[in-house]
């Protein structure tokens, strides 16, 4: 995900201002910090890092790294981003409000999803 997109984005989701967004980086980049780690997505391990929202577009400069959290969600769950490390959808789990904000920003290419729909890789 590019730092524009990540920074619309950010505008949109409430809490956006809370200091504890949680990150799930990909532990396969050369420049990650240490830390917990965990599995997603099968079988790739992340390593779990912590800021506020306005490091998630920056990349969390205090762990020293430039790498935009493939995953990252507030404390309270109440939206969720991710993307695959091959691909360039990003997935939005959030209120029917926050979708349609979002659906609504001309700087995003955005469509509407339901579980019930398959979704092809655009790359893969």
């Amino acid at each position: 995900m590019s730092r524009d997109t990540a920074r619309a984005l950010a505008t949109h989701l409430p809490g956006a201002h809370d200091d504890h967004i949680i990150g799930a980086v990909w532990a396969g980049y050369a420049d990650v910090p240490v830390g917990p780690r965990i599995f997603l997505s099968g079988d790739r391990e992340y390593i779990i890092v912590a800021g506020s929202i306005d490091e998630v577009p920056g990349g969390y400069q205090p762990h020293a790294f430039e790498r935009i959290p493939l995953r990252w969600w507030p404390g309270d769950h109440a939206w969720c981003i991710g993307n695959d490390i091959y691909a360039r959808s990003v997935y939005v789990g959030a209120s029917q409000d926050v979708a349609d904000a979002i659906l609504a920003d001309s700087s995003l290419e955005a469509y509407p999803v339901s579980p019930d729909m398959t979704v092809r890789a655009e790359d893969l």
